[in-house]
């Protein structure tokens, strides 16, 4: 914990989380949200391997922004935390919405989180999760991450207020729109690739409309454009191709 409070409110905070979890539990990936005035936003997202780390941020971007709603585990472990603090876990076989195991849980062979739980005004959820191939957490770990939730969740705490007035060092659509127009050998436009940003991170064709102030139609065209430049033919293969975008640009 002594390096997390070392970099409170620096870039390299997300990475001592990571590290923290992966002493401590062998976690190998991590994020953290905060919840304030019904908006979901994402604090950090890490993995203990380079490769898994676009994965762990498109993915909580996308959770923030899609999924958030729809895991009611998440939501009843902070409607039971109230003022106090919750630990709770859970296995991707439990998950029964399939769109949301399979890109949260499943494209990144994720097998199981512990969440801390702070509901409030802000509130804060912060994870840590293991992979399927070195299996579900062991129960001295849920202990141990139970014993560690104070200190953990006043550093996310502190980071948050520190760097809440200053821009974020985590990944944007806009700067995922960067990273996507170096793909392929037929270059994207700027307005392409920051619409396949945003659909990859979450947002559905609508939603992008109105974020970008454009018709439906034009949404339309300009993903279709753009699919067909770099050979996709639906969100799956976009969210892979947003992967190996970010992945390079790390």
């Amino acid at each position: 914990m002594a390096l997390v409070i070392s970099h409170i409110g620096e870039d390299a905070f997300g990475s001592s989380v990571m590290n923290c979890f992966r002493q401590l539990v062998k976690a190998d990936m991590c994020s953290a949200f905060l919840l304030d005035e019904g908006e979901v936003s994402v604090l950090l997202a890490e993995s203990a391997d380079k490769k898994g780390s676009a994965f762990a941020r498109i993915a909580s971007l996308r959770y923030a922004q899609h999924y958030w709603s729809r895991d009611t585990a998440m939501l009843s472990n902070l409607g039971r935390a109230h003022s106090h603090i919750l630990t709770a876990r859970r296995a991707d076989i439990s998950i029964r919405d399939i769109d949301y195991r399979l890109e949260c849980y499943g494209e990144g062979e994720v097998s199981e989180r512990i969440s801390i739980c702070k509901s409030g005004s802000p509130g804060f959820v912060i994870n840590a999760y293991r992979l399927k191939v070195n299996g579900p957490f062991p129960p001295d770990d849920f202990d141990i991450v139970s014993q560690i939730s104070p200190a953990l969740l006043a550093a996310v705490e502190k980071h948050q207020m520190i760097i809440r007035d200053h821009r974020s060092s985590f990944p944007s659509p806009t700067q995922l729109a960067i990273a996507l127009r170096k793909l392929g050998t037929k270059k994207l436009s700027f307005r392409e690739a920051q619409i396949l940003a945003l659909l990859a991170t979450g947002y559905s064709e609508p939603k992008a409309a109105e974020q970008l102030s454009l018709g439906l139609t034009s949404i339309t065209t300009y993903r279709k454009r753009a699919y067909a430049k770099l050979g996709l033919h639906n969100q799956q293969e976009l969210r892979a191709a947003a992967y190996e975008a970010l992945n390079s640009s790390l």
